[in-house]
């Protein structure tokens, strides 16, 4: 039990670095440390072994298509992190407000500035009312 605590610790660290690395060094850094979770983690096989894992790859990938200028790639990532992310699920709100945001972002990109804008509202009153308004600077 120790040792699962100690990876699910493990993982959430490695989540928190890869989405830090994404936000501020870019795709080729987040990627760095999803390979050493990947290292950390051999029996996960493709998959990443944890929730956080998995929302971290998700969003480094939606980064990096922003980052290529990719609509289409950003929205599917969007869409995937929505996908994480149902309203009725019981994951924590900061996957919410980033399923949020990367779907402004992604509707932004594509030209869809009322789409955008509306998502954009959604992850502000999602923050907000979670009181996490620094998520809404990422």
């Amino acid at each position: 039990a120790a040792a699962a605590a100690a990876a699910a610790d493990t993982a959430a660290a490695l989540a928190s670095l890869v989405a830090h690395a994404s936000a501020h060094h870019g795709p080729a850094a987040a990627q760095a440390v999803l390979t050493a979770a990947a290292a950390r983690f051999p029996h996960a096989g493709i998959a990443p072994p944890t929730p956080h894992l998995t929302v971290a790859a998700v969003r480094a990938d939606h980064d990096a298509a922003m980052s290529r200028g990719d609509a289409q790639a950003a929205s599917l990532a969007a869409a995937q992190l929505a996908a994480l992310a149902p309203p009725a699920a019981a994951v924590d709100t900061e996957t919410h407000v980033e399923a949020a945001r990367a779907a402004a972002e992604a509707a932004r990109a594509a030209g869809r500035l009322t789409e955008a804008h509306d998502a954009a509202a959604r992850q502000f009153g999602v923050a907000q009312s979670a009181g996490l308004s620094h998520a809404t600077l990422r």
